[in-house]
């Protein structure tokens, strides 16, 4: 077994739930519907960010409690080959899905995040050009989230070894026909000549009770993943304005993404992936996948306990019939109850008597029945192991798919941003790392991202190469790019703006003709790293596993935007 992970509130700096609480109601604010408007404050997404970081914490707890429920439960399968298999899938599928979960719950923490920075950046803006305002600037301390994966365990083996206090001839004992004497002084010939045919191969059975135990727990977390998933939402909305189109596509388009959605996803399987506002709290793949996942594994142990039901209600009263028989086989030759005669007789006094037992147990036994039974066992062990198998697709794809931490944070400062802004379309700059007066076209991404459909940030920044790799798969562009963070493409972004004023200056004198022009910038094979990339080429090569380049430059498309200034919005920007 691995290093559990540390309990709540000890060991890694976490906060208690108890100084979670405090932190959350003290934040508490009227919401933004308050005054008979909607108005978003930095107090607003304060309150949301620390909100949406205890969600983290309790879609964490969820994960955790599965994982007690299962430790210590091990060698729970039984012998043979096909329980075996059902073992071997089984560990496979459910560490998957703890890596799944893992991943999931640092996106979340991403965006709690993000609504920090991106009302402490407002604040700070405001506070600027607001001359009554004195003191120092107003900052709020981001909520401590957990920022990588936890490791919440090994999934404990199932595979029966050997090593428990079970028998070979464990159900010879069960039938209260044999006692324990018997097989303590003639094992060796018990194990050579009492065997019940094909029932000796998948002896001891499965432990039933134990699969079915967390069989259940497994059903238990699929109500967690969604729960947590609709309290997710629900602060998300409270800071959405109903009576807003835009923002209320943004907003679930948001809610979407926290759970793999993208805006050139595809149906993979039976599980959509493309961000579709309209579906709503629907559209939520990772979810999905955890949640029939979950059921699947806990329909598999329970399958496995049913089965071996099955072959006991076969064996077991085949057994039982033999052993009666073979009973009265011998009162009849000796008059009495031979186990008398055993119990005084040494081990080797006790072998011909006992293969005399055998040979008479043995002609009564419906092998052929029992045989048919475990084969059958067999059969349905196989086909759980296979259904097991055929998860883990389904796994990875949305391993694959769930969002980075920056990539989430990059988001819920767009939202965040936006929102403060009432969904305006106009420049808002709020960063306090840059000045925009040093700028000749000065653009925060943040504050633009959506406008005109400018896609800067939802579809380039914090991929993974997995994710630029499922972009050429669903939507076959010329490339797919990613900077490896927000400040990293408001930065490189800039640049490009800035090194192509003449350029800008002539788009904007033609008043949208043409509605949209291309900006580059080089930095050249020793300049700064920009991004990362996928071409075609590459992809083509090797669409498993396609070779990623390292960018030194970028490409902006702006789009014109009558009514703004500047009258245009980055419509999109990649490392080129």
């Amino acid at each position: 077994m691995g290093t559990p992970p540390y309990p709540l509130g000890m060991g890694d700096g976490r906060p208690s739930d108890k100084q979670r609480d405090k932190e959350v109601k003290g934040l508490a604010t009227p919401p933004p519907n308050a005054s008979g408007g909607f108005d978003v404050k930095p107090s607003n997404l304060y309150y949301v960010s620390y909100q949406v970081r205890d969600e983290q914490f309790t879609f964490d707890k969820a994960a955790r409690t599965l994982m007690e429920a299962l430790t210590g439960h091990e060698q729970l399968a039984g012998k043979g080959t096909g329980p075996s298999a059902v073992a071997a899938s089984y560990r496979k599928t459910a560490t998957t899905f703890f890596d799944l979960w893992g991943n999931a719950m640092v996106a979340i923490g991403g965006a709690a995040v993000g609504f920090t920075a991106t009302a402490n950046n407002y604040a700070a803006a405001d506070f600027r050009t607001n001359r009554k305002q004195q003191g120092p600037l107003p900052h709020q301390e981001p909520p401590w989230v957990m920022r990588v994966p936890t490791f919440y365990g090994d999934v404990p083996d199932l595979t029966w070894r050997g090593t428990n206090a079970d028998s070979d001839h464990a159900i010879v004992r069960t039938l209260g026909h044999i006692p324990d004497f018997v097989a303590d002084h003639v094992q060796g010939l018990l194990d050579q000549v009492l065997r019940l045919g094909k029932m000796y191969e998948i002896t001891p059975g499965p432990d039933k009770d134990e699969l079915r135990t967390i069989g259940t727990a497994w059903g238990m977390i699929f109500s967690d993943g969604t729960t947590s998933a609709d309290n997710l939402n629900d602060d998300i909305a409270s800071i959405t304005n109903s009576a807003n189109s835009e923002w209320q596509t943004a907003m679930k388009s948001f809610c979407q993404t926290i759970w793999g959605t993208s805006a050139w996803g595809k149906m993979q399987g039976t599980v959509a992936y493309k961000t579709a506002p309209n579906e709503g709290a629907r559209r939520r793949p990772v979810i999905t996948v955890l949640g029939e996942t979950a059921q699947a594994v806990q329909t598999a142990l329970l399958d496995l306990a049913d089965a071996s039901d099955k072959v006991t209600a076969v064996s077991e009263p085949a057994a039982e019939h033999a052993a009666k028989e073979m009973a009265k086989d011998m009162a009849k030759e000796y008059g009495f109850h031979p186990w008398h005669l055993l119990a005084g007789l040494t081990p080797f006094g006790a072998v011909d008597l006992t293969a005399e037992m055998v040979m008479s147990f043995r002609s009564h036994m419906d092998y052929a029945g029992i045989e048919a039974a475990v084969a059958t066992y067999n059969e349905t062990c196989s086909g759980i192991a296979k259904t097991l198998d055929g998860l883990e697709g389904k796994l990875e794809e949305a391993r694959k798919s769930v969002p980075t931490f920056n990539a989430e944070e990059a988001r819920a400062e767009a939202f965040g941003g936006r929102s403060l802004n009432d969904f305006k379309h106009d420049h808002l700059w709020t960063l306090q790392t840059d000045s925009a007066g040093v700028h000749k076209y000065p653009v925060d991404l943040v504050n633009q991202e959506g406008i005109g459909n400018s896609h800067a940030i939802d579809k380039h920044v914090a991929k993974t190469d997995d994710q630029l790799a499922q972009r050429m798969r669903d939507q076959h562009p010329s490339a797919a790019s990613s900077y490896t963070d927000l400040e990293s493409a408001q930065a490189y972004t800039q640049q490009c703006l800035d090194g192509n004023p003449d350029k800008i200056r002539s788009f904007i004198n033609g008043h949208g003709t043409p509605p949209r022009e291309t900006l580059e910038v080089d930095f050249g094979a020793t300049g700064p790293v920009t991004g990362r990339s996928i071409d075609q080429a590459a992809y083509a090569a090797d669409p498993a596993h396609p070779r990623v380049t390292e960018k030194h430059g970028v490409y902006v498309v702006i789009k014109y935007v009558s009514g703004m200034t500047p009258p245009f919005v980055v419509l999109t920007s990649y490392p080129n």
